[in-house]
């Protein structure tokens, strides 16, 4: 937070008014980052917007003039998380070189959110609560799938692989990537170590590969 300047001997008072465009964005996105926390300690149906903006430093007026409800933020949260993710995944798949090592940066990708303790978070309460699911579906949908059904269609026009149903070849690459990977962890088991993600990621991008024709 910043300051107005004052004699050495005064107390300094905090401005007044509406934060900047800048300044407000930021305590956003502290917002967010606090309610990922407490997401993360706390789980779904003990999160308050109290809580939340007591972590953040920030108003429960100021929460609900921004967000709604817990739901609204959590929505917001879900949209954060969801677009880093196809971020990541998009760099991944978006890489130079050939199908084998792209693919096993995409499915690390993968992976990475898979066992991330706020994406395990969110799935959670999206479980909890249908109308996050919902939006958390929708969201999928829009941001993460085109990018891998993309990938899966590239492999076709550079004559690499014959993918003749992209949907499919896509729903396939997850599968062998995650497998029940997601639920166990929903279920309490323990997120595999970094040698046994990047493990995981090698051997389901290769059992991909091994099931598609080449051209």
């Amino acid at each position: 937070m910043s300051f107005d300047q004052t004699p050495d001997n005064a107390e300094r008072q905090p401005r007044r008014g509406r934060p900047r465009t800048g300044e407000r964005h930021q305590r956003r996105l502290d917002v967010l980052e606090a309610a990922a926390h407490e997401l993360v300690d706390r789980g779904y149906e003990n999160v308050t917007m109290l809580g939340i903006a007591r972590r953040a430093g920030a108003s429960k007026e100021t929460l609900y003039s921004w967000f709604g409800n817990k739901g609204g933020l959590l929505k917001d949260l879900i949209e954060q998380e969801t677009t880093s993710a196809a971020n990541a995944i998009s760099g991944a798949l978006g890489r130079p070189g050939p199908p084998a090592t792209v693919l096993v940066e995409g499915a690390y990708a993968l992976l990475k959110r898979a066992t991330s303790d706020t994406s395990v978070a969110l799935r959670r309460a999206a479980v909890t609560s249908p109308e996050l699911g919902r939006h958390a579906l929708r969201l999928e949908q829009e941001k993460v799938d085109p990018i891998i059904d993309s990938y899966m269609a590239q492999l076709t026009r550079d004559g690499r692989y014959l993918v003749p149903d992209v949907g499919s070849a896509h729903r396939m690459f997850r599968s062998l990537v995650t497998a029940d990977l997601e639920l166990r962890i929903l279920l309490g088991q323990e997120s595999p170590t970094e040698n046994e993600l990047q493990a995981r990621a090698n051997t389901g991008a290769t059992r991909f590969l091994s099931l598609i024709e080449p051209s």
